[in-house]
């Protein structure tokens, strides 16, 4: 009897250290940021969630950036990230989508959690949270609509990329809902797969400054890095912007009049928990107003610039917009 209890002893250890030796390994994927000096808050978002839940589990992370925006140099870093055998990719933005899809095929074995990736069902290793960004644009349109003065608004976009479109579609219908009279004007700083877009604050703000002479009075910079030269344009005209991903008020206090927030903090850490509890979900699933994945800010410096009233108004479409009762075109998912 004895001589069992030990051997019963020694297979729990030999248990214990298979599992530790079996510590997750989860691979990081940051976007391309040409000067390193610059604080990419959309990564750092998706960062925020997972070391968030590193402070509740045990796994180590390796990081990885590609060289530059083009398809090679995130296929390389994909390729970097598969060698260091790590069990969970996790990325950010649509320039991961179609190399990860290649990916995920050689290499079913590996997961793949992609936020923004547009909707990838059939792939069981392939996890895609994308975001209602149709609902958050469409209540800054009806804020834009409410405030402009020139009844000329603007929107700016990084890439011509579906979930952009999705962005612009719902700012229309927005603005749309609240003033038919605004005049809308759009541009795009670069298509796909010219990524370039998201990382060009000059000719964001060369497009912003051009915009603004033709009497736009406020934009909407959908545009990651490019956005922070928008909100400099947006300074330098006295002329108002709205700021996206994360709050970027303090930017310009006073012209940033709301940021439509996206939570990839929340995403990441819910996904990524879910497959340390040996739940991994593959398909596309849509985290929006309900729950708080998608919100504005609280407009903290352009609160005397924004009537009680209007605030009144855009707390209405939400719920609205939650209820059902308001639809706003879904251009991501529905295409």
């Amino acid at each position: 009897m004895t001589k069992l209890i030990t051997i019963i002893f020694f297979l729990c250890l030999a248990t214990t250290s298979y599992s530790e030796a079996k510590t997750p390994i989860i691979g990081f994927m940051t976007g391309f940021v040409q000067n390193s000096t610059v604080n990419d808050r959309y990564n750092s978002s998706t960062s925020m969630g997972l070391f968030k839940i590193q402070r509740e589990y045990k796994f180590k992370v390796r990081t990885q950036r590609p060289d530059n925006n083009d398809v090679k140099s995130i296929e390389n870093a994909f390729k970097n990230l598969i060698a260091q055998k790590v069990d969970l990719i996790v990325c950010s933005g649509y320039q991961f989508t179609e190399p990860g899809k290649k990916f995920a095929k050689q290499y079913p074995k590996t997961l793949f959690l992609m936020n923004d990736a547009g909707p990838i069902n059939n792939m069981p290793n392939v996890s895609t949270p994308n975001f209602a960004q149709h609902e958050g644009s469409f209540i800054v349109g009806a804020l834009a609509g409410k405030i402009t003065k020139t009844r000329k608004v603007g929107f700016i976009g990084g890439v011509d990329v579906p979930p952009l479109r999705a962005f612009l579609i719902g700012y229309e219908e927005g603005v749309r809902y609240s003033n038919p009279k605004v005049e809308i004007k759009y541009v795009f700083i670069t298509n796909e797969p010219d990524y370039s877009g998201y990382t060009s604050p000059e000719k964001g703000r060369s497009i912003a400054k051009k915009m603004y002479k033709q009497d736009v009075d406020i934009i909407y910079s959908a545009a990651a890095l490019s956005g922070n030269g928008i909100i400099q344009e947006a300074k330098n005209q006295k002329k108002y912007v709205i700021g996206v991903d994360y709050d970027q008020d303090a930017m310009a206090k006073g012209y940033v009049l709301t940021s439509m927030v996206k939570r990839l903090d929340r995403s990441t850490y819910t996904e990524v928990k879910n497959f340390l509890d040996g739940n991994f979900q593959s398909g596309s699933k849509i985290y929006g107003l309900k729950g708080g994945y998608v919100s504005l800010t609280e407009m903290k410096f352009t609160q005397h610039l924004i009537p009680a009233s209007v605030k009144e108004y855009l707390k209405t479409i939400q719920s609205k917009i939650i209820s059902g009762e308001i639809k706003v075109t879904n251009y991501l998912m529905n295409r």
